[in-house]
């Protein structure tokens, strides 16, 4: 019985060992990291706040300079980015060209940069950024330019 005990401790401990490992991979991957983060460009596909019009799809563009830009479906934007702690993420001063468009671009335009003002938190699994407020709720997510379409789109 000892022999079996033994057996069975020498067994499970390399499958822990291994279950932990993939644990942190997969964590990692869900979480993203800062520079994949900062050196992409990034186009929406989904807003919590009202269905996505395609033909107004705003972009995203953050760089290493803590910077933020795009096009919200009706004008350019920028804004300066803050980066407290791992996993946060602020836009600060959002602004914006004034270039009229028409009713359904310039509401899509409206919910985007409010959803843009309440983001708190980021993260990336795979080619897909998702924007979450202070709550955890994804109120927008992104599809990295030149990559395929996967599930989430």
């Amino acid at each position: 019985m000892k022999l079996f005990n033994v057996f069975r401790v020498l067994v499970l401990i390399p499958v822990a060992a291994i279950l932990i490992s993939c644990v942190g991979i997969f964590a990692k991957a869900e979480r993203g990291t800062v520079p994949d983060l900062l050196s992409s460009e990034w186009a929406l596909t989904y807003i919590s706040s009202m269905q996505l019009n395609t033909d107004y799809r705003p972009t995203l563009m953050l760089t290493e300079d803590l910077t933020a830009s795009g096009w919200t479906g009706c004008n350019r934007y920028s804004s300066g980015v803050e980066l407290p702690a791992e996993g946060d993420l602020v836009f600060t001063t959002i602004v914006t060209t004034k270039r009229a468009c028409l009713n359904k671009a310039m509401k899509s335009e409206d919910a985007y940069l409010a959803a843009l003002s309440s983001v708190d938190k980021w993260s990336i699994n795979r080619n897909t950024l998702r924007l979450m407020d202070k709550d955890g709720i994804t109120v927008l997510r992104f599809k990295r330019f030149g990559a395929s379409p996967g599930p989430n789109i």
